[in-house]
């Protein structure tokens, strides 16, 4: 259906209106302009002025109700003799004076001791800090009894006796006394030096003098009734030389001499006489 000239008329202005609508914030924008806001470099540093003035007086307000929060005690006292409620009394929570109160029972000596304490606020030690006193404390220097240290034998000293020794302590009295009984014995103070790590952790020189050696106790090892275990066994007796005086022994028959043990190869003059201590030949 065809339109009319009329309708046709109406629907145009109402396309026009809609635009008219559409822009119009713009154009009136545009029309108005943008007004400026000027401010002087005076304004600007007065308005710092009023916020830093604020902002101080607001500090002073916060410090003095915390100051009004804290008393001034009545009289002089000493610190050390304050109980948690006579400090709860000043202002302090209660954990505040417990942990106050666990550090005068260790005994304060000063201000600077009092001021220390973390959980003690400033603004009550500022109000206490002219009230306080500080009996001196008599200290008597402990009396030391000097331990009168006595020589031990080491073929026949008790672990106990050896703890007691400077430098020796638990675990080195073990040792020594496992090595005596391995050895058969000591002959000489410097065989201490044989023992694992003797010598980083004990100071062998100042121990000689509570140390003596008596060589006649020494336990030594028959080479004809000694098993191969037994003389392999000892520190100075290595498995293929044990092996050597065996075979030895089954192949000639018993010794009767020390000085035969020289015929194996195994065996040179320097370890013979370190070993000939230990051994001995019963028929």
């Amino acid at each position: 259906m065809p339109i009319s000239k009329r309708n046709r008329r109406g629907l145009f202005l109402l396309l026009l209106l809609g635009i008219l609508v559409a822009y119009m914030p713009r154009i009136l924008i545009g029309y108005a302009g943008e007004e400026e806001l000027e401010i002087s470099f005076e304004e600007i540093v007065r308005l710092e002025e009023e916020i830093m003035e604020h902002q101080a007086i607001k500090k002073v307000k916060k410090k003095k109700i915390r100051e009004e929060k804290f008393l001034t005690p009545k009289q002089a006292f000493n610190p050390n003799d304050y109980s948690k409620k006579d400090w709860m009394k000043l202002g302090l929570y209660e954990k505040q004076a417990a942990v106050v109160c666990r550090f005068s029972q260790k005994g304060l000596s000063s201000n600077e001791d009092l001021e220390n304490i973390f959980v003690l606020p400033k603004e009550l030690f500022n109000k206490i800090k002219d009230s306080t006193f500080y009996p001196e404390l008599k200290q008597e220097k402990p009396v030391f009894e000097k331990k009168v240290i006595e020589s031990v034998e080491l073929n026949s000293v008790t672990r106990e006796a050896l703890i007691d020794l400077p430098g020796i302590g638990a675990f080195y009295a073990d040792k020594i006394i496992s090595y005596r009984e391995n050895l058969g014995g000591y002959v000489s103070i410097e065989q201490l030096r044989e023992i694992w790590k003797f010598e980083e952790y004990v100071h062998l020189e100042h121990l000689e003098q509570f140390l003596t050696v008596d060589s006649r106790i020494i336990e030594r090892l028959d080479l004809n009734n000694s098993t191969f275990e037994q003389l392999k066994n000892h520190p100075y007796i290595s498995y293929s030389v044990a092996n050597s005086i065996v075979k030895m022994r089954k192949a000639h028959g018993d010794y009767y001499d020390l000085e035969e043990l020289l015929e194996s190869k195994l065996i040179d003059r320097e370890l013979f006489e370190k070993i000939r201590t230990y051994l001995k030949v019963e028929q």
